[in-house]
């Protein structure tokens, strides 16, 4: 996540812009859009010209079983004040309808609280990246120096012993290698 972050933050889109973006692609991943999930979600963002590659990437996180599950149990409490327990309704079509209401009615209520704390989420890890980012770019340049000192020291040794040849010839394997 911090390199797709990273590599956003990158391409000039900020933090803000991520976690809004980010609360959308939750928000429409878990209401019951059986099967149009990816089009709302890039029509929204589009229209709100949010970025939609991070909308549809993390709205992944919503796929089934998990989300609609936890909304259909939440949707059902809801409507019949206690945890559905008999776990069996999938076997009965004519129970299809109560349970897309219920996912519906528990979708109403987890979506907002999902997509408030993915926008979190997702700000707090964006402003870190931004952050190091800033610090990685202010730090001093390096000059390119290849190896550690023992390596060094060894390839210096090498020369004094047996001459710049001889050390070419003994570093021939290290450079294929």
């Amino acid at each position: 996540p911090l390199r797709f972050i990273k590599l956003l933050i990158d391409s000039r889109i900020s933090p803000f812009e991520l976690t809004v973006s980010a609360a959308i692609g939750i928000f429409l991943g878990t209401l019951p859009l059986v099967a149009c999930h990816s089009l709302a979600i890039a029509y929204v963002t589009a229209r709100l010209r949010m970025n939609q590659l991070m909308a549809l990437s993390i709205q992944s996180l919503c796929a089934p079983p998990v989300v609609p599950v936890l909304c259909i149990l939440l949707g059902y409490r809801m409507r019949n004040g206690q945890w559905l327990t008999d776990f069996a309704w999938i076997k009965t079509p004519s129970e299809y309808g109560n349970r897309l209401v219920d996912w519906l009615i528990g979708s109403l209520v987890l979506a907002p609280l999902l997509a408030g704390l993915t926008a979190a989420l997702v700000y707090f890890l964006a402003r870190f990246v931004v952050r190091l980012h800033a610090i990685s770019a202010a730090a001093p340049v390096q000059p390119g120096q290849r190896g550690n000192a023992f390596g060094i020291g060894c390839f210096k040794r090498l020369t004094q012993v047996c001459g710049l040849r001889g050390a070419y010839a003994l570093l021939f394997p290290v450079c294929l290698y």
